[in-house]
This record gives structure tokens, C-alpha cells and sequence, in this order.
């Protein structure tokens, strides 16, 4: 008795690649030279096509043999009619092997293997989990991601992979659901594909009767089944139809569905990078990124790497750049900075692969993609989302506390905004919105109050966070954006009130034309309010940062003029503030007796007016001006008053602050054990008040200790890493230069000096744009210093006379005198004794009115060699034995041993020359 004949599958794709084109069967036929019937049998799949024939359709089609559903297993070709019995006809002793089925419903594949830009790692991640566990595949797997980020598109990438489609030998099945699902059209595709039927035509109407068949037709098939565009988890729950050597692959746009469908095989796709967004221009424009890079790399910041909104503008600037005229490629750019224009930019869909939720007449476009999503969440959650836009958008983030705030309703709105995946995660209690979601849902704010509560919200935190440098970095950028709004939309005392609290914050962390754009702002608000104390506060700030710049002669006519608004409105605390900051330029400029006439007025009104934190700031700063005159018992006195003021008010920040400035005083002393002490207690309070950048300061100072008196390099280079680690993530840039330039110094010590060479030009880099003269002129003497050590003595010149000439500048004795005792290294190399004797003298006498200890004791080492190298032996062992008791005092190891040295030295030339 004959076996029953296997059904046959129709060859959807070639017909439909067929009907696509508007050709009948009969032409199909003329141009690959057979006949009509012949091309119903491909189609109906009653045979397959020869070698030949599939190369003549291939060719035909200009399409791949997959796209025509002519994908073959890599065996013996075999002639038509052979084939055909194969594939339909049973064997004798059993049961035919279905051949591969590929989905016609299969989106087209990309028009080239490298046209998914980025997306490398991701794909090889996604191949290695669906060929994990030969013979027992993954049953699930999940795509998830923004609309617009190319989940669909990876989806596709995966179905046309040789590897994929080798490994799923029996086929993929293809399901593009969308938000308007159809299910049981879905199902019966699905049936029609594998040529499934029914056992029981009356159960037709019901999707769980269909969903068993399929079920029972795929029976153990190796097969790979993509439900593309899930919006509800009971759809794609309804499409787990394969059996136990199946995968289901879903891809979302929502993380809750992932999340269910795969807990642990649930992919996120990222936006992309910016290179790889930028390749992507290139690729579609190349013409508009090589005539204008910057704006269109601009661009690519501002859709924040969505490749639908890349592929949008690259397509519509490809098109611009059509005739080669830069006037209609610079209005096209000009035109896509406003958001209305980028999220409205479309085209038009092709009939076949058109997006699962737009129908083929619906523009592609941002604007319509992301408004399937907005239009499926509730009211409540809409309002947030246009709420929430007010933030700057992605990578910026935002506190939990700040969205319930600024939107005014409840947590579980970003709950469902989270579920919808127009919100993102960014850590605990924090948030993101990307570029494109915040561009649409701003497009559509109308209530003002949310502006307000969002300017309030932001200048309240940062005037009760403003000693919380952790913190204020977190919201810096929304803070930034409050003042910005508050500016724009004339928010006069929202804007004083925001300004005063965060200009300071700003000039401390070397972002002074920031600091100056919202200082100006400020004082214009303050004048047209008539606010004296506000514009007083202003020209105190403009003075910060002129003097920060080493602009000394702006920062005093500055803060003369901050003084003569606040001495005529009588604002003493004010006054006292002023009075101390040009007391401080004083100091810096050498002019001591002035210094200490700001001090004392400062410190008489703090006493009038009983203001206890400002009675201690002004001992600190006489603390600091006797140290720096040679006079270390009075400067202890003033700093060990400072601090017990400040312990009085039970200020933890400026306790800390203090204790550094006795660690620096005992450091100079040679008290490098006590310094030690006073630094790691500093370190301590800072960590516990939250002080971020106090701490760094203070492991800053502690890892010089570590270094010069310890000898402990290795330690040294890791205080100051994390030092320079907290700089950089507060955007200190002044203050990250000054770390770069100890870490330069400690790497020569190290014997790197390639590395130190490096190091410390990009710490004169960084200072240069800052304009901080003071960093760079330690840094110039550094470097010559390093190249005097390697013999480069024409360079060591140059740079040790302009370190040495800034240093005059600015009248910093001490470091004057160190660097004339370095010029005076330097004759001694070059073999000038008698001007290398003239320079560290009149080294040596400075340091010594200064009692700066250690670098005394160097001042003499050099005077010893050189006096040895005059044959005046008995000096040169009196000074370089007086340097050696010093180093030993200071516990400076490395210095001690360097002295002992040349001590050693200088005994055995004048015993050999007594000898000779």
C-alpha cells in the first residue's frame, strides 16, 4: 500500500518578490529561459528550482537565494524532479524531512551585511544564548529598548544570519504584532506557513485551538520563532507555540515584558555610541559630515545615538547634499536644531517591512513612533512624562525626590512611565529620559507651574546642600538649568536667591566663565532690583575669580568696590569677609603689614558683631600670614585659636579645614609625624561631613608626608590617584592640574621620568587654560628641575628663570627663594661656582627668616657640594653636616641618605688629596 504523499509549502517569498514587481509567471519564465507552469510549481513549492534556475532567479530578482525562499542546506544539489520527490515524496522506510521554512513575513534583510552599525557585541552575545546547550536551545530569549533604538532591526540581522538559520535547520517563524494586535491573524499565518491544519474545523474562532495545532505541527523541528514589537505579555505568552528544540525571541519596547518573557536572557539594547553613531552618518551622508563635521557631530549628541533618528537625518542630509550647493546642506542643519523639525522629519514606508504599528500610507517619523507609546499610558503618566522633560535630558539624571516634586504627582507615575520604557533607570532612586522621549514630551508641556517648581525645588537644594559637594555634583546640571530658566523667564529673586548660594560652588571648582555668566546675570537682576547686599555679593565674587585667574589688579578693584557698596549700606559681615579676601592678596603679593591690617579689621567686626565662625576665619588667616613671615609660634597660637572657635560652633567642615592648616605648619617645622596626624584627623572629618573635595585636599597634602618623610612611593601615588579621582569627578580642573603636577613629581621620583615628563606638561596645559599662575610657575620649576637632572641644561634655563620670574610677580617669597636656590643648582652644573655660591646664599637667607626648615637644609646641601667642588672642604662638611641633621629631623629619608653621600664624598677627595 502506497504512504500518503507530505504536503507541500507554498514558496511565499518568491511570489510575493514576484508580485512585488508587477510581474506575471509567464515573464518569470521567458527570463530564465523555461516555462510558466514550471515557475507555479516554485511558487506553490510543489518542486524546487536547479542550480541553475536559482542563479537565473537570483540574478532576475537582483535578491539573495534566502529573500526568494531558496535558502538550501549545505548537501548534494540534486536535478527538479529529484529534489521534489525528496522533499515531498516519503521514503520507503519512513517519513519524509520537512524542508527549512522561512517565514515570508520576515522583514526584507539589510541591504548590506554591515549596515547594522554598532551593533557587533550585541549580536555575538545574542548568537552565543541561542547556541548554548547543543540539542537544548534556550527557550527564551528578549530584546528590549527604546522605540527607535533598532530592536526589530537586530531581530531581522538574526533571522538572515548563515550561522542562525544553520542552527534552526528547520526554519524561523516571523510575528509582527505591534499595540493593535492581531492574534489570530497572527496564529493563522503561522498555521498557513507550516501548512497546518485543524484537526477540528468548528474550533476555527478559538486562538488556543490554532496555538495547539502549530504546536503539534512543530512537534521537535529545530526552530527559531521572533515576535517582534510584543505591547502586552499575554500576546507574546500566546506565540510560545514551538516545542522542547524551539526559541522564542520577543522583542519590546517595554522592560516589564522582557523582563517576564526572559527574566534571565533579557537583553537591553543601547543607543549607540558616539562613534559608531557618527560612522553611521558617514554612512548614510558622507558628503554632509566631511563639509560640515562639527554641526552634524552636534547632531548626533542631540538625538542622543537613536539609530531611527540617525537614519532619519542622515537619509534627510544625504538628500540636501545632492547638487553639491553648502547653502541648502547649512539651511538643512539650521533647521534640525529645533526639535520640532527633527521629531516631524519622515519618510516614507516601503509596502513590505513597514513598521508593525504604522500602516504603509503612515510616514516613518520620531514624532509617530514615540507617540504609540504616549498614547497607551494613562493621563496621570502623560503628565509626568511632559513634567519630567523639563530636566536636562540624557546622560544628565535625577533624584526620585526632585520627579515627585517637579511633577506633583504620586511615585507609581514614574513606576508606570518606567514600565512603558519611556523612563530609565539610572540607579537607585535615580532617573533618565533620552534626548528624543524629553524633545517630544517638551513639545507638549503647557503648565507653567511646573517651570516654577522646578526653579524653587533646584535654588532651595542648593542653598541646604551647599556644604554636600557629593551632592550638589549629582544635581549639578539640573541646577544649572533651574538658573537658566530662571534667567530667561525673569525669575529676578529665584535668581539671586540660586546665584548667591551656587557662583561660589563654581569658582571653586575652576569654572569661572560659568561662574562669570550667572555672576553677571546676577548683578543685572540686583541693579534692577536695587538689592545693594546682592550686588556687593556680586563684585565679591568677580574678585574670586580674577584672583583665582592671577588677575590681581582686577580681583582688588573688584573687592574695593564690593567694600564700598557694603561699608555704605552697612553690612558688617559682609565687610569682614571682603576685608579678609584682600587681606589674602595682600599676603600673596607680599605686602605683610597691609595683610595684617585686613586681618585685624576683619577680625574686630567679627568681634562686634559676635560672629564666632567668622572670629575663627580670620585666626586661620593670621595663622597663615605668620607662617609665612618666619614666625611659627604666633602662627600656632592663631590656627590653634582658629580651631578652638570653630570647635565651639561644633563646625566639623572648617575644623578639618584648620587641622590642614597646622598640618602644612607643622610639615614646615619639620614635625612631619604631627602633620601626618593633623592630615589623616582632617581626612577623617571631611569623609564625615561628606567634604569631598576637603578630603582630597587633605590626601593631597598627606601623600607628600607619605612620600618625602616615609619614603612610601607607592603609597603616595595612591593617595594622590584617589585625590585626583575626586577632583575629576566634581569637575575641579584647577585643582585636578595641581594633583597631576604632585603625581608628576612622585613619578620622577619613581624613576619614570618619560612618565613625569608627560604628567606634568598636561598639568601646565590644564593651568594654562585656567590661568592659575602660581600652579604654573611650581610646574615650570619642576620641569626644569627634571630636565637640569638629565642634563638638558639649556632647557632647565629657560624654565627655572620663568618659574623664578612669575614668582616675583606674584611676590611669593618662599617660593622665589626655592627657586633661586634651583637656578643656583644649576650654575653648579654648568661649572659656574662663583654665581652658583652668589644664588643659594641669598637662597639660604630667605629660607632661614621664613624657618622653612627643610628647604633650608637643601639650600645648604647645594652650598656644600659646590663649596666642595672649590676644594674648601671644611665648609662644605659643616654645611652639608648641619643639611644631614636637619633631613634627619624631618625624617626625610631620601635627602638624608643624598647628604650622606656627599658627605662621604667630599671625606674621601680631601683625604686623597692630603694622600697625593
Amino acid at each position: 500500500m502506497m504512504k500518503e504523499i507530505t504536503k507541500v509549502t507554498p514558496n511565499m517569498q518568491l511570489k510575493l518578490a514576484r508580485e512585488r514587481r508587477g510581474w506575471s509567471q509567464k515573464y518569470v519564465a521567458q527570463e530564465v529561459g523555461t516555462d510558466a507552469f514550471t515557475v507555479s510549481r516554485w511558487e506553490r513549492g510543489a518542486t524546487l528550482p536547479s542550480p541553475h534556475f536559482r542563479q537565473q532567479l537570483s540574478t532576475l530578482f537582483d535578491s539573495d537565494l534566502s529573500e526568494l525562499g531558496l535558502f538550501m542546506p549545505k548537501q548534494s544539489e540534486v536535478p527538479d524532479q529529484a529534489q521534489a520527490q525528496a522533499t515531498v515524496q516519503p521514503e520507503e522506510d519512513g517519513p519524509a524531512t520537512p524542508k527549512a521554512l522561512f517565514d515570508p513575513a520576515i522583514p526584507p534583510a539589510p541591504a548590506n551585511e554591515k549596515s547594522l552599525v554598532g551593533r557587533d557585541e550585541v549580536l555575538r552575545q545574542l548568537k552565543q544564548q541561542l547556541f548554548t546547550g547543543a540539542g537544548k536551545p534556550v527557550s527564551h530569549l528578549a530584546l528590549n529598548g527604546l522605540p527607535g533604538v533598532g530592536k526589530t532591526a537586530l531581530a531581522t540581522t538574526l533571522a538572515y544570519d548563515e550561522e542562525v538559520r544553520a542552527h534552526f535547520s528547520d526554519g524561523i517563524l516571523w510575528a509582527g504584532l505591534g499595540y493593535e494586535t492581531d492574534l489570530m491573524g497572527q496564529l493563522n499565518h503561522w498555521a498557513l506557513v507550516l501548512n497546518s491544519t485543524l484537526p477540528d474545523p468548528l474550533r476555527r474562532n478559538y486562538p488556543e485551538a490554532w496555538a495547539e495545532c502549530i504546536h503539534a505541527t512543530i512537534g521537535q523541528r529545530h526552530m527559531l520563532l521572533i515576535i517582534d514589537d510584543a505591547w502586552e505579555f499575554k500576546h507574546a505568552l500566546a506565540l510560545q507555540v514551538g516545542g522542547m528544540h524551539c526559541t522564542h525571541l520577543v522583542t519590546t519596547r517595554f522592560p516589564e515584558i522582557a523582563q517576564r518573557f526572559a527574566p534571565e536572557k533579557a537583553v537591553v539594547v543601547r543607543e549607540l555610541a558616539d562613534s559608531d553613531a557618527r560612522l553611521l552618518l558617514m554612512r548614510l551622508a558622507p558628503e554632509a559630515v566631511q563639509a560640515e563635521p562639527e554641526e552634524v557631530q552636534a547632531l548626533t549628541a542631540i538625538v542622543g545615538g537613536l539609530p531611527l533618528a540617525l537614519t532619519l537625518l542622515g537619509n534627510y542630509l544625504r538628500v540636501q547634499t545632492y547638487g553639491g550647493q553648502p547653502r541648502r546642506l547649512r539651511a538643512a542643519l539650521e533647521r534640525l536644531r529645533h526639535v520640532d523639525e527633527r521629531l516631524q522629519l519622515s519618510e516614507p514606508q516601503a509596502l513590505i517591512g513597514a513598521h508593525p504599528n504604522l500602516s504603509t500610507s503612515t510616514p516613518l517619523s520620531l514624532q509617530a513612533v514615540i507617540g504609540m507609546s504616549d498614547r497607551q499610558i494613562s493621563e496621570r503618566a502623560r503628565t509626568a512624562l511632559r513634567a519630567l522633560a523639563i530636566f536636562p535630558p540624557k546622560p544628565n539624571t535625577f533624584s526620585e525626590e526632585a520627579a515627585i516634586r517637579i511633577n506633583a504627582l504620586p511615585v507609581e507615575a514614574l513606576d508606570e512611565l518606567m514600565d512603558a520604557g519611556l523612563l530609565e533607570s539610572s540607579g537607585p532612586a535615580r532617573y533618565t529620559l533620552h534626548q528624543t522621549i524629553a524633545d517630544y514630551a517638551r513639545t507638549q508641556l503647557t503648565d507653567s507651574q511646573v517651570t516654577d517648581r522646578f526653579v524653587h525645588y533646584y535654588v532651595a537644594y542648593v542653598e541646604t546642600q551647599v556644604n554636600d559637594d557629593g551632592a550638589i555634583s549629582h544635581e549639578y546640571n539640573n541646577i544649572l538649568a533651574a538658573l537658566e530658566i530662571a534667567f530667561e523667564q525673569q525669575m529676578l529673586p529665584a535668581l539671586l536667591q540660586g546665584v548667591r548660594a551656587f557662583a561660589p560652588l563654581l569658582i571653586i571648582r575652576g569654572l569661572y566663565t560659568v561662574a562669570a555668566t550667572h555672576l553677571q546675570r546676577f548683578l543685572d537682576a540686583a541693579q534692577a532690583l536695587e538689592d545693594v547686599e546682592s550686588q556687593a555679593t556680586a563684585w565679591l565674587n568677580f574678585g574670586k575669580i580674577a584672583e583665582q585667574r592671577a588677575d590681581y589688579a582686577s580681583a582688588s578693584a573688584h573687592w574695593q568696590q564690593a567694600l564700598l557698596l557694603a561699608q555704605q549700606d552697612q553690612l558688617d559681615g559682609l565687610v569682614a569677609e571682603i576685608l579678609m579676601e584682600l587681606g589674602t592678596l595682600a599676603r600673596q603679593q607680599g605686602q605683610p603689614e597691609q595683610a595684617q591690617q585686613f586681618f585685624q579689621q576683619a577680625h574686630t567686626i567679627a568681634h562686634q558683631l559676635g560672629d564666632q565662625y567668622r572670629i575663627g576665619a580670620t585666626l586661620r588667616n593670621l595663622g597663615i600670614l605668620a607662617r609665612e613671615q618666619g614666625q611659627p609660634e604666633q602662627a600656632s597660637q592663631f590656627t590653634e585659636e582658629a580651631l578652638a572657635a570653630f570647635q565651639q560652633l561644633g563646625n566639623q567642615r572648617e575644623i578639618a579645614r584648620t587641622l590642614n592648616g597646622l598640618g602644612i605648619l607643622a610639615r614646615h617645622q619639620g614635625q612631619p609625624e604631627q602633620a601626618r596626624q593633623c592630615y589623616e584627623k582632617a581626612v577623617l572629618l571631611f569623609r564625615q561631613v561628606g567634604d569631598q573635595r576637603g578630603v582630597a585636599t587633605s590626601l593631597g597634602n598627606l601623600s607628600r608626608i607619605v612620600a618625602i618623610h616615609e619614603g612610601n612611593l607607592q603609597r603616595a601615588h595612591q593617595l594622590y590617584q584617589e585625590a585626583l579621582d575626586i577632583f575629576e569627578h566634581l569637575g575641579d580642573r584647577r585643582s585636578s592640574a595641581q594633583v597631576l603636577h604632585g603625581i608628576g613629581s612622585l613619578q620622577w621620583e619613581q624613576g619614570q621620568p618619560e612618565q613625569a615628563e608627560r604628567t606634568l606638561q598636561e598639568s601646565l596645559r590644564m593651568l594654562r587654560e585656567i590661568g592659575d599662575q602660581h600652579t604654573i610657575a611650581l610646574t615650570l620649576g619642576e620641569l626644569g628641575i627634571h630636565a637640569r637632572e638629565q642634563e638638558h641644561l639649556e632647557q632647565a634655563s629657560q624654565l627655572l628663570e620663568e618659574a623664578y620670574a612669575l614668582f616675583q610677580e606674584l611676590k611669593d617669597r618662599r617660593q622665589e627663594a626655592i627657586a633661586l636656590r634651583e637656578l643656583g643648582a644649576l650654575a653648579r652644573a654648568q661649572d659656574d661656582p662663583a654665581r652658583a655660591s652668589q644664588l643659594l646664599h641669598e637662597a639660604l637667607t630667605t629660607l632661614h627668616e621664613l624657618h622653612d626648615r627643610r628647604e633650608e637644609a637643601m639650600a645648604q646641601y647645594e652650598l656644600g657640594i659646590v663649596s666642595r667642588q672649590q676644594g674648601k672642604w671644611d665648609e662644605a662638611r659643616r654645611l652639608l653636616n648641619e643639611a644631614l641633621t636637619t633631613f634627619h629631623a624631618v625624617n626625610d629619608q631620601r635627602t638624608s641618605a643624598l647628604a650622606q653621600r656627599e658627605l662621604e664624598i667630599n671625606e674621601a677627595q680631601k683625604t686623597r688629596l692630603v694622600d697625593d
